[in-house]
């Protein structure tokens, strides 16, 4: 009416902080994101991962004595501190792994455990696995491919001593089952030696989730060390299956769990040549313990969460070199929110 059209607005300027940076999403605006982030201060509470360390730790079978501090490229590739509690032997992210995670406020203490400690993955779940894969031409045509990559490796010589981290895909003979080369990587290890990598998705389907049975294996296998871990973390609901690592406070990610990661484009484009570094993720934990109950509405980490990483977790933010990777993973486009698979 011409009545409403000349009434005036219940306020009489609207102003916006310049100084307050717009968020990619709308619907984040609408739910106070932006503007708690630039006034609420940046919470003291540190959340950590701490790491058992078992009687072997430092210790690897066939290599000696060994240990890692975690740092630089050289502590991802040995798993640094994080060892199998019962071998000693490297925890690296990228492939999967079993933990026991007992919480304490914003203390995590974790218990790493190796399939390969317990004899798994068993040769009857790889097979399994391997009968749906090659169900497919295209599998079919990607493991031909894999067995002739692996054919021309071998005529170079290569002692074939290290293919042992799996016994169960090896005959009586110690040669590899062939229907499981398409969703194996080859390499070399520090002796030169011919050495297997299953694919992590491959193997996850291969491995059996931490049930009780899984953990009176562990108990048979290791009476000793079982007997040690606290009464919490010998029942199995403490226990997972993890597959990669927090960048920034080393907790594990669960396989199928949500967290954040910076886009591999963006890794690549702004790292040195020739040089290593782990894929940068972020759990969801850290999430909830800078944003609370508001980190369920955030589909990306902004600028509180980035004051956060940048205040508690100084050690790994250093291995952000150069500065121009430093500056493109503490800037929102960077990112991308990883969902489970329904």
């Amino acid at each position: 009416t011409k009545n409403h059209k000349n009434q005036s607005a219940p306020f009489p300027i609207i102003s916006i902080d310049s100084s307050v940076p717009f968020q990619k999403s709308i619907s984040e605006l609408t739910m106070r994101s932006v503007y708690g982030e630039a006034i609420a201060p940046v919470s003291d509470m540190r959340r950590m991962a701490y790491y058992a360390v078992g009687k072997n730790h430092g210790q690897m079978r066939g290599s000696g004595s060994r240990s890692g501090n975690g740092s630089g490229s050289n502590g991802a590739m040995n798993g640094g501190n994080r060892k199998c509690y019962f071998t000693g032997e490297p925890v690296i992210g990228g492939r999967p792994f079993y933990a026991g995670c007992v919480q304490q406020g914003l203390r995590t203490l974790i218990v790493f455990c190796l399939p390969s400690a317990l004899g798994l993955p068993r040769r009857e779940d790889l097979e399994k696995v391997t009968e749906m894969e090659m169900s497919t031409p295209q599998q079919m045509i990607a493991g031909q491919r894999s067995t002739d990559e692996l054919s021309r490796r071998t005529l170079t010589g290569l002692s074939t001593a290290a293919l042992s981290q799996h016994d169960s895909i090896y005959n009586d003979e110690g040669f590899v089952l062939s229907e499981l080369f398409h969703s194996t990587a080859w390499t070399e290890d520090e002796n030169g030696n011919l050495c297997e990598s299953l694919n992590a998705d491959f193997l996850l389907q291969a491995l059996p989730d931490p049930d009780r049975d899984l953990l009176l294996n562990m108990q048979k296998t290791f009476p000793e060390q079982f007997a040690s871990l606290s009464p919490q973390l010998r029942r199995p609901h403490c226990w997972r299956l993890y597959v990669k690592f927090c960048f920034f406070s080393g907790l594990p990610i669960a396989d199928g769990e949500m967290y954040y990661k910076v886009l591999d484009e963006v890794v690549t484009a702004n790292s040195k040549k020739n040089k290593m570094i782990d894929e940068i993720t972020l759990s969801h934990e850290v999430m909830e313990a800078v944003s609370g109950e508001s980190a369920e509405i955030l589909t990306l980490p902004g600028n509180k969460t980035f004051q956060y990483l940048q205040k508690h977790y100084k050690q790994q933010c250093a291995k952000l070199t150069p500065q121009k990777l430093y500056k493109k993973v503490f800037d929102r486009s960077s990112w991308v929110r990883v969902m489970p698979e329904v």
